[in-house]
């Protein structure tokens, strides 16, 4: 069992966020081609929109990763290089999911911030999980204390069994019929 060092500070990543970032990214226009519903001398041919790219993208290479065709991407941020951390990406060419992923910097606080992370992923049931994180540099912590090799890894990575949303978090003390009208 590895020893806890403490509190690390807040994740900064997961699988939703880096999907989020990869397809915003990639896809940086979207055009749209509309035929207006009332009526008009001027025909709508083509509506335009675009976003501010938070990246720029370029394709490394498209290498097999657990034997599924992946794009190899390095993503230069154009602003905000604190908050946009992705650095290198690999998704799924049919499905776009992220397989793994280099940021700059993990969690909320120093040296976790401060060193690249490597993000493996698995998928489950259609969904991107994050597998293990692993810091690419030794980590200094305060009071003198190393760390090397450092790994967050989970384990039995499945589809949790119905809503999340119908579940709370911990168990009430008093059950629904409890509840009581206040005194007149």
């Amino acid at each position: 069992m590895p020893e806890v060092l403490g509190n690390l500070g807040r994740l900064m990543v997961d699988a939703y966020s880096i999907w989020l970032q990869a397809r915003s990214a990639v896809t940086s226009a979207r055009y749209t081609i509309a035929m207006p519903a009332g009526e008009s001398s001027l025909r709508v041919i083509a509506i335009v929109s675009a976003q501010a790219p938070e990246y720029r993208v370029d394709l490394v290479d498209t290498p097999a990763i657990d034997d599924v065709a992946t794009y190899h991407l390095r993503l230069m941020p154009l602003r905000r290089p604190k908050e946009n951390r992705l650095r290198e990406l690999w998704v799924g060419e049919t499905d776009y999911l992220p397989r793994k992923a280099i940021i700059a910097g993990n969690f909320t606080v120093a040296p976790l911030v401060d060193v690249p992370w490597t993000i493996d992923f698995s998928i489950v049931d259609g969904a991107p999980y994050i597998a293990r994180e692993s810091a690419e540099q030794t980590l200094y912590l305060a009071h003198h204390r190393v760390v090397r090799d450092a790994v967050v890894a989970f384990q039995d990575i499945r589809e949790p069994n119905g809503s999340l949303y119908d579940t709370p978090l911990i168990e009430p003390e008093q059950s629904d019929s409890a509840l009581t009208e206040p005194p007149d």
